[in-house]
This record gives C-alpha cells, structure tokens and sequence, in this order.
C-alpha cells in the first residue's frame, strides 16, 4: 500500500482465497471509495491448451475437467462435443438424455454454491453451511451415478457407462424432495434486511453494456439479455425438453441471485424429465459398444490406440452455470489436436470489474464479486 496524491493503493488479494481459484485486485481508493480498479490474473495459469495439443483425444478429457474442477462436466462437454463433430460421430439418444441429466445436477451444485457464498460475503454464516451440506449431497449422488472419475464420464461417443434404473429414481428424489427444501432456507435468508441493503442495486450491469462485453450466462440474464445455448443452439436431449429461460431487468447484485434460485428450478425440472426420458430411450450409451461384430476392433481403436480427428476445424458451445463455454477444436488427421482453445465464461466478466466496482465502497468489493459467481481456474488457461 502506498500513499498518492488523491488516496493510496491497497491490494485485495488473493480474491476469493479458496475453492474458484486466485486473482488479485489492486485497488486505488480515496478513503473507504475505490477511484480505480485493475484485476491482475494468471495465478492458475497452467497452458492446459497447449498441453492438450500434444495428447491425444481421449487423454485431453483429463486435461480439460482441470479447467475447472469445481463445476463437473464443465469443459469436458463443450470438449466432447467438438471431437464428435469434427469427427462425424453420431450419440445415442439415451447417452445424451444422461449428459443434460448430470449437467443439469452439476448447474443445480454450482447454483446453491454461489447463493451461499454470497450471504458468507454479506455477513451471514448460516448460508455457507446450509450450501455446503446439500452440494455435498449432490457430489455424493454424480459419484452414486457413474462410478467413474467425473473427467472420464462424458467421452466421444457418449458416456462411460449407463446407470441403473433405481439410481434414476435417486435423481428423481433428490430433484423432488432434497433441494426444494434447501431453496426455501437459503430464500428466506436473501429476503433478510440487512442482505437486500448489501447488494440491491450494487454492481448494476446494462443490457447494451453486457452484450458490447460478451457476457453470458447469469450475468446476461440478469441485465434483460435473453441468451442460453441450449434453447438458441440446443444440443444432445436440450431440444426434447421443457424449459424456460430466466430474464431479469436491474442487472444488480440482486437481480444475478434471484435468477440463480429460478435457473435452479428450471434444472430440477430438466432432471425429472430426463430420468422419465431413460425410462423410455432404452439401448447403448456409447457410439462405440461392446456388442457386435466391432467388439474388440473397433472398442480398442477408439479407447486404446486412439481416436483420429479428420481435417478440419469445428466449435461446440455449451450453457455452463458460469455462462457460455465454448471449444474450438482444429484437426489435422492424427489422434492429437491441431488447435484446442477454450471459450471462457468468466474472462469477459473480468473486463468489466474497472467499470464494476468504480465508485463503490470496499465493502462492496466481496457481495459484487460473489454474485458474478467467477471461477478462475476457468479464466486462466
């Protein structure tokens, strides 16, 4: 920290400290008022991309879940997405209705993960706890489910392996019975006095500012831009299922909260219809089974020796909790990516904290920054 002619500057660093990885903000403050604000990242920097240039297909799955470990299926699916359509390969239906279930879980987890982390930040400790205690419950049923790394499930073809028909119905539970109960708690803790006073009309971004940003996701949303890829470019189950897309209007603090709890409604619906779906879409889960004449042959050359990526370039965007995550992926005719780059949800966020956080007070700085829900494992590549 060191004194200037109009204030001084401080670091506020590491931001968070935990969990969604490391960036710092050096801060020009005049009293408790911030003139200026400059994000300094690169801290979980580890050239993932150029790393998955020099592996092949099937082991950049493991490398691409690193991107962003907190949120499962995050980058692998954007990933697996691109190697199936550069590669021309076609998905069973019942592999794809078992993506956008766990998908949906795993949006569900990141949700109520960053509603609690927002009333820790605000002030409260009960939230975190509450948060906490059901994400463990849900990390307990994905692992229930595939009974395989969460970084291998989703894989070119489709999925690891199927589930059985009463873990479908343990989703159907949890999704009817565990979480509504949990939304109820955490609401009545945002509808607190003392929460509403930290964060309405805090951090306000326009509708023209974020489309100019290239925001996504629940930062989008919130300022009245309606985009979500899997109603505007709908892929796997996506176009089968029911669901509408939360909008909000005042782009604050608040409005980004309000609109987690109504995504996660969405996502719980999107679940139970996706476990009726299994009941009924019935068959392999994977583009490359065991079955048939190809058993051997075509299951080692695709698992073992390699799966080739014909010439050609393709780019497969998902909707993550985070926002829009894109893969751009190159071939060349070898099992090795040409070029593998990734579309960060969260980069075009951090481009606006200098306009964000201008003229706020430096209490402020924590409720703004937990309600954009950054993961930064994910910003730097």
């Amino acid at each position: 920290m060191r004194e200037t002619e109009n204030g001084y500057f401080m670091n506020i660093a590491p931001e968070p400290a935990s969990g969604t990885g490391f960036f710092r903000l050096v801060a020009e403050l005049d009293g408790e008022r911030l003139l200026r604000v400059d994000p300094h990242i690169g801290f979980s920097h580890r050239g993932i991309e150029k790393i998955m240039e020099n592996r092949s297909v099937l082991q950049g799955l493991v490398y691409a879940d690193k991107l962003c470990r907190e949120i499962p299926f995050c980058d692998v699916y954007p990933y697996v997405l691109a190697v199936e359509r550069l590669a021309g390969i076609d998905v069973p239906e019942r592999a794809g209705v078992l993506r956008a279930m766990l998908a949906e879980t795993a949006r569900v987890s990141a949700h109520i993960r960053t509603i609690g982390r927002l009333l820790r930040d605000t002030g409260n400790r009960l939230g975190p706890s509450i948060a906490e205690k059901s994400c463990s419950r849900i990390d307990a049923l994905i692992s229930a489910a595939i009974a395989s790394p969460a970084a291998t499930y989703f894989r070119p073809g489709g999925v690891a392996g199927d589930i059985d028909e009463n873990v479908g119905e343990m989703f159907d539970d949890w999704a009817k019975n565990a979480v509504p109960p949990v939304l109820k708690e955490l609401k009545k803790l945002t509808e607190n006095p003392v929460f509403r006073s930290r964060v309405e009309g805090c951090g306000v971004i326009g509708r023209e500012e974020a489309q100019t940003a290239g925001l996504t996701g629940i930062t989008a949303r919130a300022a009245g831009e309606y985009r979500d890829v899997r109603k505007t470019n709908p892929y796997d189950a996506y176009d089968s299922l029911d669901f509408s897309v939360p909008v909000g209007r005042d782009g604050d603090a608040m409005t980004r909260c309000l609109l987690r709890f109504d995504e996660i409604r969405q996502s719980l619906a999107i679940v139970r219809q996706t476990v009726s779906l299994l009941k009924t879409k019935k068959g392999a889960v994977s583009a490359f089974g065991r079955s048939g004449d190809k058993t051997l042959s075509d299951w080692s050359d695709r698992y073992s020796a390699g799966l080739v990526l014909p010439d050609g370039e393709v780019y497969a965007p998902v909707e993550t909790p985070v926002g829009e995550t894109g893969c751009f992926l190159v071939g060349n005719g070898t099992e090795k990516p040409y070029r593998c780059h990734f579309r960060s949800a969260c980069f075009p966020v951090l481009q606006l904290l200098p306009d964000l956080l201008k003229g706020l007070e430096l209490a402020d700085v924590e409720p703004v920054i937990g309600s954009l829900g950054l993961i930064m494992t994910e910003a730097d590549r």
